[in-house]
């Protein structure tokens, strides 16, 4: 389980169809939903923390501009190659 630090992330990520694979604040990161997303669009959600985005461990490519964000968590290693 991986902690989502703002609601708004959360928010997003069930607006998403992703509830299945949230538990309370935290995310599931062996969810099938999470570890077969390639790409990942939250732009324009007001989120202004990004923490929980390593449970996308096959992430390629992730979309977040229009946001609140000052700085990334450590991002998972696909989106580093």
């Amino acid at each position: 389980m991986v902690y989502i630090a703002h609601t708004n992330f959360k928010a997003k990520l069930l607006n998403l169809g992703y509830a299945s694979c949230i538990v309370s604040d935290s995310i599931d990161s062996t969810c099938p939903l999470i570890t077969n997303t390639f790409s990942l669009t939250v732009s324009s959600s007001n989120i202004h923390d990004m923490q929980g985005i390593q449970a996308f461990s096959s992430l390629d490519n992730l979309f977040c501009e229009f946001n609140q964000l000052t700085s990334l968590p450590v991002l998972p290693g696909s989106l580093l190659s």
